[in-house]
């Protein structure tokens, strides 16, 4: 049982869309699957914003991060950034390859100066791209060729290397999304993603296949298995004797 005065643990995930869709139902989406893995222990918060890059992400630090409750610190923070940030130019979402990897190592200081120096931070890969899928998607929908034009697989592997380089100079841990996905048949990447840029059902099983491998093998205090219920197991309550139950705890009905 968990001490009430510890604070209850959170874990906050901060993107773009890849980041803000992961609590989607229609697709499976990976941060509803960590919410589920995690349920009751600990509370995962979604700080994903479509189509933002790194650059935008800067002006969201000082609220997400800034302020945190006092013992209520994350206990771990992803950082999925990349797939706008790659665009290239003239598309407003462009990046410069070295103004991301500043980025992104800032965001790693700043979270660490105000979540502190425990908090474990996995810099997570954009995934791979399929030009072909997202080209049709773009024309289908009436969309300016510049959104599919901006995009390339070659630049993305760039954004993926800068991130990787970023994640090992700040003693980061990092799940290579890329890397893994290029690992697949063509097809099989390709399924991955429901346009060619966002993830589908597969996709995200995909991505949080590769997340719990990694808490399960890097953060083995943070599995579901060896987390601690933060209060009392149902069948432990006596139903004669609450107070006894939740020792250190009051019950707020009986203020009223």
């Amino acid at each position: 049982l968990v001490s009430k005065m510890e604070g209850r643990k959170s874990a906050i995930l901060f993107g773009d869309s890849l980041t803000q869709r992961s609590f989607d139902q229609s697709t499976s989406g990976w941060g509803l699957s960590l919410t589920s893995y995690w349920a009751a222990k600990i509370d995962v918060l979604n700080r994903g914003f479509s189509g933002y890059n790194t650059r935008w992400g800067g002006y969201l630090l000082q609220e997400i991060f800034g302020n945190l409750p006092k013992n209520q610190s994350p206990c771990l923070v992803t950082l999925f950034w990349g797939a706008n940030d790659s665009c290239e130019p003239p598309s407003g979402q462009h990046v410069p390859l070295h103004e991301f990897a500043s980025n992104l190592a800032a965001m790693i200081d700043y979270i660490r100066q105000h979540a502190g120096e425990k908090v474990a931070i996995v810099v997570m890969t954009p995934p791979a791209f399929v030009l072909e899928k997202w080209k049709n998607w773009c024309q289908r929908n009436n969309k300016p060729d510049l959104m599919w034009q901006s995009k390339s697989n070659d630049t993305v592997q760039k954004y993926r290397d800068a991130a990787l380089k970023v994640a090992a100079e700040k003693e980061c841990h990092n799940v290579d999304i890329f890397g893994q996905m290029m690992q697949k048949p063509e097809n099989e990447r390709a399924d991955c993603l429901s346009d060619g840029l966002h993830l589908s059902a597969a996709g995200n099983k995909f991505v949080w296949k590769c997340l719990k491998e990694h808490i399960e093998v890097s953060h083995p205090s943070l599995t579901e298995a060896a987390l601690p219920f933060p209060f009392p197991y149902w069948a432990s309550v006596d139903p004669l004797d609450l107070p006894k139950s939740f020792p250190g705890r009051s019950n707020a009905f009986d203020s009223q």
